[in-house]
């Protein structure tokens, strides 16, 4: 954010970035879920609301008395997965849930 490039866990937790910090966020490569290849964002094809969320994990931070401390925000929930074929995140939505839209459209979306 601001003029620094940073890694984010999925495309979801990167596009509400600016709702945490009020800093402009500029997505300049995703990595494609079938190959693990980088994938210029408006190439690509996400899947939104799948059973699949890169993102999560258990809750391992504890409290003062050890124990897990409940998620009360998750800003990658529901989670994106990106392709760079459409063919193949329509096959990873028929298995797994999720609705499959352009980056572009999805992005918009995260701006509203």
């Amino acid at each position: 954010m601001g003029n620094r490039r940073e890694k984010f866990c999925c495309p979801a937790c990167a596009l509400t970035a600016h709702l945490q910090g009020g800093q402009t966020v500029r997505l300049i490569e995703l990595t494609d879920y079938e190959t693990g290849a980088g994938l210029p964002p408006e190439q690509a094809y996400l899947v939104k609301d799948s059973d699949v969320n890169p993102c999560a994990r258990p809750h391992t931070m504890p409290d003062e008395m050890m124990h897990p401390l409940a998620q009360h925000f998750d800003r990658c929930s529901p989670g994106l997965v990106a392709f760079g074929r459409k063919a193949a995140a329509e096959r990873f939505a028929a298995e797994h849930g999720g609705t499959v839209l352009p980056y572009q459209e999805m992005a918009a979306a995260y701006r509203q």
